[in-house]
């Protein structure tokens, strides 16, 4: 299970310093690392230590791709705060890109996912964590108990429904609840089909079931 968020930053020559300055304290931050990524327009990746959430901060390259994509970023609102999010063209340019570097399937995966109809990519993730702060990570989050990590899990789940929320309600305001919870569903099931997301789902379902009753009830 990872906890993480990609935030896209615009960092000066030198200032690397300044940005650890902001995270000090509530979250472990690789100085050494945060330089080498300034300076090479890389990834560095500080640890929330209460939360275990791990934020990987990636230097725009500087690139006219680049640049224009950072420049074309738009605002969005999750339950009353507002942040910048990359739009979506440019979202599958960059799948695209670590698709042909990493040969990787699951981008191909997400380009599909973050399509028209569907709008909101995948959480699969590419290798933009350190060796070093994936294992103190690994150790930070083992470190909780398995309820700590079960109420992790939900949080994780709340959230990621509230950014599908959000963004259906962006596309139709005036969207009914019903609505709502059907384009949850096709959003989470990564597919405009409902008839076949619903037959997967009672499939999962039938086979959880199954899976209890053979430890709970079968001698």
């Amino acid at each position: 299970m990872t906890r993480d968020i990609d935030v896209v930053v615009e960092v000066l020559a030198g200032a690397a310093d300044r940005l650890c300055d902001l995270f000090e304290g509530d979250f472990h931050v690789d100085r050494h690392a945060a330089r080498a990524a300034v300076v090479e327009r890389g990834v560095f990746n500080p640890i929330h230590v209460e939360g275990i959430v791990k934020v990987d901060f990636i230097v725009r390259k500087d690139s006219e791709c680049r640049r224009t994509e950072f420049t074309r970023r738009r605002r969005a609102f999750v339950e009353g705060s507002g942040f910048f999010v990359v739009v979506a063209e440019d979202l599958i340019i960059s799948k695209l890109d670590w698709a042909r570097d990493t040969h990787s399937e699951m981008q191909m995966v997400d380009v599909r996912a973050a399509g028209p109809r569907h709008g909101v990519p995948g959480s699969d993730r590419m290798s933009d964590t350190r060796l070093e702060i994936a294992e103190r990570y690994r150790r930070l989050l083992l470190a909780r108990s398995g309820e700590e990590r079960l109420k992790m899990g939900s949080s994780m789940h709340a959230t990621a429904l509230a950014l599908v929320r959000a963004s259906v309600l962006e596309r139709d305001p005036q969207a009914s609840p019903g609505a709502v919870r059907r384009a949850v569903f096709l959003r989470v099931e990564k597919t405009a089909d409902l008839e076949s997301a619903i037959e997967r789902a009672l499939a999962a379902l039938a086979l959880g079931r199954a899976a209890l009753l053979d430890v709970f009830v079968t001698p």
